[in-house]
């Protein structure tokens, strides 16, 4: 029997060089003293999600580095913005308006809310957004299910043919005649 030799990789090494600038730095070496790249493992969805939780969980810190006392998560700020924004209601600017009666100057100040279009839309998909995290997702319409599970990209529709108003089939045509109904003539007499 013939034992087949598996090579082992051996893993890369660390040595210390001298970069161009002067600066000691450790790199990674193969067996054969060639420069490898670092292996850098991805991060796993699970581990991701803890470390943002726990910096939106987190209270805002201090010089020091230790959170401050009564102060407020990350998470309840965003949220404060949140609800802020979905429930702003616009800016009161006052106007003045010159009106002349018999001769007379009055001036009348009056206020008016003014809204600006894209806040208007930042606050509706805040509103959806607060909405979906805390009401729930609202359920799809039958349709929508349906054309999600059945989502090929291809549909076929059947277009039945119309009644005719006349049933009786015709099958050939009386052709014209080729007289016209009336002629166009003017009358010439020889005498």
């Amino acid at each position: 029997m013939e034992e087949t030799q598996v090579e082992e990789k051996k893993e890369p090494r660390e040595i210390v060089v001298r970069n161009p600038h002067g600066q000691l730095v450790t790199r990674l070496v193969d067996e054969k003293h060639r420069f490898v790249k670092k292996k850098h493992g991805l991060v796993e969805p699970k581990e991701l999600k803890k470390a943002m939780h726990k910096i939106f969980i987190s209270a805002e810190r201090g010089p020091d580095g230790k959170p401050i006392k009564g102060a407020k998560t990350r998470w309840r700020k965003v949220l404060d913005a949140l609800i802020d924004t979905a429930s702003y209601t616009g800016d009161e600017v006052t106007f003045e308006k010159k009106i002349i009666i018999d001769g007379e100057e009055k001036i009348e100040e009056y206020t008016k809310l003014v809204k600006d279009p894209k806040l208007v839309m930042a606050q509706v998909q805040a509103a959806k957004l607060l909405i979906q995290q805390f009401i729930g997702k609202e359920p799809l319409s039958p349709e929508d299910r349906e054309s999600s599970e059945n989502n090929t990209g291809i549909k076929i529709v059947v277009i039945p043919t119309p009644e005719l108003m006349h049933k009786e089939v015709v099958t050939e045509r009386k052709s014209l005649p080729n007289v016209p109904a009336f002629v166009e003539a003017e009358v010439i007499q020889q005498n």
